[in-house]
């Protein structure tokens, strides 16, 4: 468990016994000792890492290597703040492996939640998300990133659905004004019943409270790299 005690501190008597038992439950995989022993570096309670074995324990029973993967990734995302998970899912499903930037990105989350350095810096430091420069893209590992499509695929919090797919794609939609090319696709919409004029993106609707030349380069950057739906 390097990741949790980085600098050769050996834990506490009463987590020692429980550094093992983690170890354990994460089979070897580099990822996830490194997302769980982050998320664990800083706690000393021992109730915080006997729940954490727990959960870890539960993700054995699921079958299938990547689901068992992303059940033990997604013990670090539910400890996450509610902002913070909005955040990580808007990486995974709409700026990862885009030709958006960070400093775009935070542009976005600074109108849609506020604090967006620390709330990155929180992902960042859980080894969620790569760091990088306000002038790169954003990048994260594969499998979490498709940890967050695959929780960003439901329908959340305020009626959101990051992407569509032919499990999710609203009733109303059918084959003659449902386009195939749409429905094979992951994209990040909106609740279809929120509006009455159309489907934008939460983050596209945010554009106007943005600076011109910032508006300009989020729009363009939209338009090359989604398809917006409309009623």
């Amino acid at each position: 468990m390097s990741y949790a005690f980085p600098y050769q501190t050996k834990p506490s008597p009463s987590l020692e016994k429980w550094v093992p038992k983690i170890v354990n439950k994460c089979d070897g995989l580099p990822l996830t000792l490194e997302v769980i022993g982050k998320y664990l570096k800083t706690k000393v309670s021992e109730s915080i890492w006997m729940q954490c074995f727990q959960a870890l324990d539960e993700a054995e029973d699921v079958v299938g290597l990547d689901k068992k993967l992303w059940a033990q990734l997604k013990v670090s995302y539910d400890r996450l703040g509610s902002q913070e998970k909005e955040i990580f899912l808007d990486a995974a499903s709409f700026f990862s492996n885009s030709t958006w930037n960070l400093r775009e990105a935070k542009a976005c989350w600074r109108v849609l939640y506020g604090y967006e350095d620390i709330q990155w810096q929180t992902l960042v430091d859980l080894s969620l998300v790569y760091d990088v420069i306000e002038e790169e893209n954003i990048q994260m590992h594969e499998q979490l990133r498709s940890l967050g499509i695959r929780l960003a695929s439901g329908w959340g919090t305020g009626g959101r659905c990051r992407t569509w797919t032919h499990k999710n794609v609203p009733s109303r939609f059918n084959s003659s004004n449902y386009n195939d090319r749409i429905a094979e696709g992951q994209f990040y919409s909106n609740d279809p019943g929120s509006s009455s004029t159309g489907m934008g993106t939460h983050i596209e609707r945010l554009v106007g409270n943005l600076s011109p030349s910032i508006i300009a380069n989020i729009r363009t950057k939209l338009s090359n790299t989604w398809f917006l739906l409309s009623l």
